[in-house]
């Protein structure tokens, strides 16, 4: 729900704070830590138990969200966020690998259909929270609306949780340390290229040169620190098994497209398609709602169907949906609006089924030794891809035509009665930005052809889900 209700607070907090160029930081900052901080939670929980790096997790996700809420400016909010998504990382690290360690193979479609099902309520109740909060109170409650959650999920967690002992755990994995330099390559190697992506136009050629070198140096320093399987971040054997490499780069290329589109399509139809609140708010609504009810049928199917089966039907649909949306953008008006809504409706069908299928094969291949490494491992290239995609998309629409860009970001902070009025005299504005996203759209839409092109190579074809198929 995080996720959703901040998307509500951004038109306020663009107005009060800065333009529209710098909305990707507030997104890129919290997936950047929590891409970071994952390997070390998904580690530290196989070395150290579940149940301590969770509450220490959830100490620090309640800090930064409530510092999110007493933000000054852009700067201060983007660093809190920071502080907000270490947090994060650890939740759903843990979270997830200790509800797999207490749930077994054949139970693991089931409970990811219910833990669909969950993030959807969430996810669609989040818009309507955030609303309501921004006509009653404050932005600032947009943020705050998570703390009770936290607290009453890690009070469940400690009281219920009976997984393995942290001594067990520690026994079994003593030869691995926690990859703290790792990690700090990898945040430098993604803020370098965030930087690039976002500011690239804006910058003089020897601040390229120097981000280039330290993002290179920082790369190549993370590559040969996974050479040592005592400190990598990841143990580079997951990879090895087919159904993680393909559990990997799925989750890379879908959480790319997922959060492109989750970001910029509300803005889309705000700036380009002219569309009212409600409109904007059921963009995103309707590829929740799709994405729910998706991986609450998968998750059902996914013991008596050959997943490559569903997850080659599944990206043939985010394909679909892609390219749908680079028809809207070359439509205008309602017959825009309808088209977006449609195809953020099949977009929402086939990243659910895919998020749902490999989540439970990459849970299943492997045992609860290394199962929260292997966790660690999916949601971050998950973030990468989220991190990046996000980077990407605000990179393209900053390349649009300054005086439109400029114009847009204004709009898109103002009252929808004031908006109206300026539109109707920004018709070339409009038609600037919608050639920008145009490019958006076809982007995501080679991005969606790619993810489909290597499961259909990949011949690695197996049942479902069979529990002998394990790593060790």
């Amino acid at each position: 729900m995080e996720s959703t209700v901040v998307v509500a607070a951004i038109p306020t907090v663009i107005q009060s704070f800065g333009g529209l160029s710098d909305m990707s930081w507030v997104f890129s900052a919290y997936l950047i830590a929590q891409a970071v901080t994952m390997p070390l939670f998904g580690s530290a929980s196989d070395r150290l138990g579940r149940k301590g790096c969770f509450v220490f997790a959830a100490a620090i996700f309640f800090a930064g969200t409530l510092a999110c809420g007493l933000a000054w400016d852009m700067l201060s909010l983007v660093l809190f966020r920071v502080l907000q998504g270490v947090g994060a990382g650890g939740l759903i690290t843990v979270g997830t690998a200790a509800l797999n360690d207490v749930i077994s193979d054949q139970s693991r479609g089931k409970y990811q259909a219910m833990g669909s099902a969950v993030w959807g309520i969430a996810a669609i109740s989040g818009p309507v929270i955030g609303s309501a909060i921004m006509e009653i109170l404050d932005w600032r409650y947009i943020f705050w609306i998570n703390l009770p959650i936290v607290v009453i999920s890690t009070i469940l967690l400690v009281g219920f949780y009976r997984g393995r002992p942290s001594n067990e755990a520690g026994e079994e994995n003593a030869d691995r340390s926690l990859a703290v330099m790792p990690s700090a390559y990898l945040c430098v190697t993604l803020l370098a290229t965030m930087i690039a992506l976002v500011h690239g136009q804006s910058i003089s050629p020897m601040q390229w040169l120097a981000i280039g070198l330290i993002g290179a140096v920082s790369a190549i320093l993370l590559w040969r620190s996974q050479q040592d399987a005592a400190s990598a971040l990841f143990p580079t054997s997951l990879l090895r098994l087919p159904v993680v490499l393909k559990a990997v780069v799925s989750a890379f290329i879908c959480g790319a497209i997922a959060m492109g589109l989750t970001v910029y399509v509300p803005t889309f139809a705000a700036v380009v398609l002219r569309a009212d609140y409600l409109a904007i708010s059921s963009t995103v609504a309707v590829m929740t709602l799709t994405w729910t009810f998706s991986g609450i049928g998968v998750g059902m199917l996914i013991r008596s169907q050959h997943h490559g089966t569903l997850v080659n039907l599944a990206g043939a649909i985010v394909l679909a949906g892609s390219l749908g949306l680079c028809l809207a953008a070359l439509q205008s008006g309602n017959e825009g609006l309808i088209l977006v809504l449609a195809m953020s409706g099949v977009l929402g069908i086939g990243l659910g089924a895919c998020s749902v299928i490999f989540s439970v094969a990459l849970q299943s291949a492997v045992t609860d030794t290394v199962r929260g490494s292997a966790t660690s491992l999916f949601y971050l290239s998950r973030m990468l891809g989220q991190s990046i995609g996000v980077a990407v998309c605000g990179g393209l629409l900053a390349s649009a035509d300054p005086i439109a860009r400029e114009l847009m970001a204004r709009v898109s902070s103002m009252d929808p009665a004031d908006a109206a009025h300026a539109m109707a005299a920004a018709s070339g504005a409009a038609d600037s930005m919608r050639s920008a996203f145009l490019v958006m759209f076809a982007m995501l839409a080679a991005l969606a052809a790619l993810h489909l092109l290597f499961n259909i190579r990949t011949r690695h074809r197996t049942a479902a889900i069979e529990p002998s198929r394990t790593w060790h």
